[in-house]
């Protein structure tokens, strides 16, 4: 099995729609089947994007090594948690954090921003 052929499972897998696999990296839909179907290569920036936005391991997509998923690191928001004593909905809110891309980051710092000026 190739990296096309991969991201094919992945994406069922993972239990999405095409198209919404498509948007979290970018890509146009066409472009995904395109790639899917093998009648395009991957790009080392989809192989990144695919891995970030989706937390697979990057062995695994690229050469078939390993589990499908990286294993969740909870270590530093864990010590966050603990030093800060914050409480569930604090985590999720972290963990919420941390994946976002930088332009939904900008949004989410105005927003707080906004709130703590009133």
């Amino acid at each position: 099995m190739n990296t096309n052929e991969r991201i094919s499972v992945l994406i069922e897998t993972l239990g999405i729609r095409q198209k919404d696999f498509a948007d979290k990296i970018h890509l146009k839909p066409n472009t995904l089947s395109m790639i899917k179907s093998n009648k395009r290569n991957v790009t080392e920036r989809v192989i990144r994007d695919i891995c970030r936005e989706f937390h697979v391991n990057e062995a695994w997509l690229t050469k078939g090594e390993g589990e499908i998923f990286q294993p969740e690191e909870h270590d530093a928001i864990d010590e966050m948690i603990k030093q800060y004593r914050l409480n569930t909905r604090d985590r999720e809110i972290l963990h919420y954090f941390v994946r976002m891309t930088p332009e939904n980051r900008e949004l989410f710092y105005r927003f707080i921003s906004s709130i703590n000026q009133k």
